[in-house]
Formats: C-alpha cells, structure tokens, sequence
C-alpha cells in the first residue's frame, strides 16, 4: 500500500514536471516570437525612417531646383523689360513727334 502512495505520487510529480515543461517550452516560443515581431517592426520603422529622410532630401533639392527655376525666371524676365519698354518708348516718341 504504501509502495503504491509513493508510486502514484511519483507518476504525478512527473506529470506535473512534464507540464511545466510544456509551459515553459510554450512561453519561450511566445518569447521567442515576440522578440522576432519587435526585430520586424524595428526593421520597418527604420526602413520607413530611411524613406522618409530620401523623401525629404528629394522634396529639398526639388524646393531648391524650384527656386532657383524662379530666379532665372526672374532675371529673365527683367532682362527682357527693356527690350520691351524700348519699342513703346519709341512709338511714344513717335506719336510725341507726330502731335508736333
């Protein structure tokens, strides 16, 4: 009688060390697994750093590209004034001399 307590206690100790063996092995895969969706979202969150900083150094060359299109623009534009003032210049001189 005694032999078959310590037997069944013994058969239960194993099932219950074969449980918390089963947890652990459990926990350490939801671990495991944890840390490796942390590394995947650590690995967008830098790839989408990476893109947003090419985004804005592309979006900053394009502002200055822009700028300076305006300032030619700009140069041009007052380079050709005179050119234009000119001929109505010469037609107010004209017409000036024709009221003469």
């Amino acid at each position: 009688r005694w032999m078959r307590l310590q037997l069944q206690r013994n058969a239960q100790r194993q099932r219950n060390d074969v449980k918390d063996l089963l947890r652990e092995r459990r926990e350490r895969k939801d671990d495991e697994q944890q840390v490796r969706r942390l590394e995947e979202d650590r690995l967008a969150a830098s790839l989408r750093s990476e893109k947003e900083q090419s985004l804005k150094a592309a979006l900053e060359q394009r502002e200055h590209e822009v700028e300076q299109a305006t300032q030619r623009l700009k140069r041009n534009m007052q380079a050709a004034m005179p050119r234009c003032a000119a001929p109505r210049s010469a037609a107010s001189s004209a017409s000036a001399a024709a009221a003469l």
